[in-house]
């Protein structure tokens, strides 16, 4: 019966993709902007002229956990990290649990990473006895407890990424 609150990692999906094309090509265009606090899905938006963010959130994902295509480049124009992303999505990944479908290589590893990032600040609010529901990146918590939940994903994301934004609600 308690009010509650909804803490969010903005771009989730995107961040984490950010870091995975640093740690493998370095520097290139799409990690810039989002190490640059760009929302990727507002720069999509503008660049293939759709209606809405929302819209052009549903776009990336169709497209980056899509068979290898030429669409990306179409969107984003021939950049380093769009043959990256084409190339991984071909390669055999043992890993991936689902590696018969190779296109899937690149939402396995993300969501993994996601997973694991996710583990640590779940430990942390069971530690600190703070009682939540969890929907992927996002934590649902007493009203009353938001601003030590906002501290404890703050001290974990900041150990994974440069910048970050959780929205609340």
């Amino acid at each position: 019966g308690d009010p509650v609150a909804s803490l969010d990692i903005a771009q989730m999906q995107p961040i984490l993709l950010a870091r995975v094309l640093h740690n493998h090509i370095g520097k290139n265009s799409f990690s810039d902007a989002l190490f640059n606090g760009k929302d990727i899905y507002s720069m999509l938006q503008s660049k293939a002229g759709l209606q809405s963010r929302e819209e052009a959130k549903k776009r990336f994902f169709e497209v980056a956990f899509s068979c290898p295509n030429n669409d990306l480049e179409k969107l984003f124009g021939a950049e380093n990290w769009i043959r990256w992303v084409n190339g991984y999505k071909n390669t055999h990944e043992p890993r991936n649990p689902h590696s018969e479908k190779r296109h899937s290589n690149l939402a396995w590893l993300l969501q993994s990473y996601e997973v694991t990032i996710m583990t640590k600040i779940w430990r942390k609010l069971a530690e600190f006895g703070i009682p939540f529901l969890t929907v992927h990146d996002e934590i649902i918590c007493q009203r009353s407890d938001a601003g030590k939940v906002e501290k404890i994903m703050n001290s974990v994301l900041s150990g994974y990424f440069r910048t970050f934004k959780i929205n609340i609600k």
